[in-house]
């Protein structure tokens, strides 16, 4: 008889190992074990624990690739902030850049764009699609050229379309214009670089949806050295007016915020007492009286101050826009 081959001795059992490298106490319940466990002795092995890690559940870029315009991805995250991210593009599979922006280059043109958003271990990838040749606008650049670099303090204020009423454009507004060119991911990135394009002290932003501020504007122009405020009308609509001004150059000391309606219950803010001659035309007019309940225009006032303690009080506001309502934009200007 042959003898029978020993058994193989069994495995150690598996042990969960702090950061001390003691072992966590075997009653210790589940969630709080995993919680204290850095590490897993299994068969031989340490696995590493990581209990809830750092997600990248998708990155979104808006914009076409376009030489010349910058992009700005952003990141969904769980248990995670946004400066724990990091970025890396490549073209046509070769690294081409890192950071939270990336500006394609002439060279770009034609190639194909990725990002990678990672934090940790976790990571997400985006095709961006094919760069695009620069924007060609020669009368815009030529408008840019003449009146130079700023002397004094340039303004530049612009109504850029809030995207909430793209369904009054597609009705028949902008019928000129197809409606994948007004999209908001491919129209606002534009719009942005129209208005920095002139390196303006100060912007007055008009239809600012919250959404896209904070998607879009608000990222790119503190990147490009900007801060700035958001005011959103009272009501139902979802846009407002916005005030940016440079960093380098300007200190906030005060903001204000006046609705620009009489009598309205859920006004932005603080309205008013209309002038005895406004409130004598509204009693006589019934129906102007409800149209300046039913606004919900409001205006913003900043107060700035430079490095030499002089002050600027700056206002937007977009006042209410229907043709033949002269009286009512009268109302609101007094």
């Amino acid at each position: 008889n042959k003898k029978a081959a020993a058994a193989a001795p069994p495995p150690p059992p598996p042990r969960l190992l702090d950061s001390t490298e003691s072992e966590v106490d075997v009653a210790t319940p589940l969630l709080e074990a995993f919680s204290l466990g850095k590490w897993l002795e299994l068969e031989g092995a340490r696995i590493p624990v990581a209990l809830n890690p750092p997600t990248v559940v998708a990155v979104e870029c808006y914009g076409e690739p376009t030489a010349g315009s910058p992009l700005m991805p952003l990141a969904e995250l769980k248990r995670a902030d946004a400066d724990d991210v990091s970025y890396r593009y490549s073209l046509d599979g070769e690294e081409a850049g890192t950071g939270a922006a990336y500006t394609p280059d002439d060279a770009a043109v034609g190639r194909s764009l990725v990002v990678e958003a990672s934090v940790g271990d976790s990571c997400v990838t985006r095709d961006l699609g094919t760069v695009a040749s620069r924007w060609r606008r020669p009368e815009h650049d030529a408008r840019v050229a003449a009146i130079g670099a700023p002397t004094g303090i340039r303004v530049v204020t612009y109504n850029v379309l809030a995207d909430a009423y793209r369904h009054t454009w597609d009705a028949g507004i902008h019928t000129h214009c197809e409606p994948r060119y007004t999209k908001a991911g491919r129209r606002i990135p534009m719009a942005i670089d129209e208005v920095l394009s002139y390196a303006p002290s100060i912007i007055a932003l008009q239809e600012i949806d919250p959404r896209w501020w904070e998607r879009l504007w608000l990222p790119r122009l503190r990147a490009e050295g900007y801060d700035a405020a958001l005011v959103l009308k009272s009501g139902a609509a979802q846009e407002g007016e916005a005030i940016a001004w440079r960093r380098d150059a300007w200190t906030p000391v005060e903001s204000r915020e006046i609705a620009l309606s009489i009598g309205r219950a859920d006004a932005a803010e603080r309205e008013i007492a209309p002038p005895q001659a406004i409130a004598a035309f509204l009693a006589a007019h019934p129906s102007a009286a409800e149209a300046m309940r039913r606004i919900g225009t409001v205006a913003q006032l900043v107060v700035l101050e430079d490095g030499d303690g002089r002050r600027l009080c700056v206002a937007n506001t977009h006042l209410f826009f229907a043709g033949r309502a002269t009286h009512v934009r009268t109302i609101q200007a007094a």
